[in-house]
C-alpha cells in the first residue's frame, strides 16, 4: 500500500498551481455542487435524492446513478460491477481518486479526477466527516484533509486505504475515519 500520513501547515504545495486551486470543482462556501441525476440537476450538497454513485464527468461537472449496475452500464463500462466489500475498490476507474462511505469500499461513493481541492461538504452535508476508505486510481497524489490544524493523509498515485480507522493522526489524536472534510488531487 502506497499511503503515508504527514503533517504540514503548507496545505498546497506540491505541483497544484494557484489557478487550479482557485478553480476547484466544489464551492468552498458550501453553496454546493451541481450533478445531473434522472436527466435533472440536483445540488448535492441538499440531497442525492436516491443516488449512491456520483462522477465527476468534466472538471467540476458530476453526473449521479442509482447505484453501480446503473453507472457502469451509462457510462459504457464493460462487466458487472464488483460485489460489495474489499474487492470493490476495482470499480473506481483509472484516472479518478474515490471516496467510499463505508470501509472496505462500500456504501456511496464520489469519484472525482480534477486537480485542485474538492469540498465534501459540498457534495452533501452528510458526506463531509464520512468517508471510511478510499482508492487513489490516478497516477498522482492525492492529500485527504480533516480540518484539523495541519493533518492531512498523503495517498501516492494507486494509493488506497480500505479501513481509515488504520490510519492514525500526527498532530490530532485518533485516525482519519469519518474525519475527510477535503480532498487535494494533484
Amino acid at each position: 500500500m502506497a499511503l503515508t500520513v504527514l503533517s504540514t501547515s503548507v496545505l498546497l504545495g506540491g505541483t497544484v498551481t494557484a489557478a487550479q486551486a482557485d478553480n476547484a470543482p466544489q464551492a468552498k462556501d458550501g453553496s454546493g455542487v451541481q450533478a445531473v441525476y434522472k436527466g435533472r440537476s440536483i445540488d448535492m450538497s441538499k440531497s442525492w435524492e436516491g443516488a449512491t454513485v456520483c462522477v465527476e464527468q468534466t472538471y467540476g461537472e458530476y453526473r449521479c446513478y442509482d447505484d453501480d449496475a446503473a453507472y457502469r452500464d451509462a457510462e459504457g463500462l464493460a462487466g458487472p460491477a464488483s460485489d460489495v466489500g474489499v474487492s470493490a475498490w476495482d470499480d473506481c476507474r483509472s484516472g479518478y481518486f474515490c471516496i467510499w462511505e463505508d470501509k472496505n469500499y462500500a456504501g456511496r461513493r464520489v469519484e472525482g479526477r480534477a486537480p485542485g481541492m474538492h469540498y465534501l461538504q459540498d457534495l452533501t452535508p452528510s458526506f463531509a466527516n464520512q468517508g471510511s476508505s478510499f482508492y487513489n486510481n490516478r497516477s498522482t497524489n492525492a492529500h485527504l484533509l480533516d480540518g484539523c490544524t495541519s493533518d492531512y493523509l498523503h495517498a501516492d498515485g494507486r494509493g488506497y486505504s480500505p479501513d481509515l480507522t488504520q490510519e492514525d493522526r500526527l498532530v490530532c489524536s485518533g485516525n482519519y475515519n469519518d474525519k475527510i472534510d477535503q480532498i487535494l488531487l494533484f
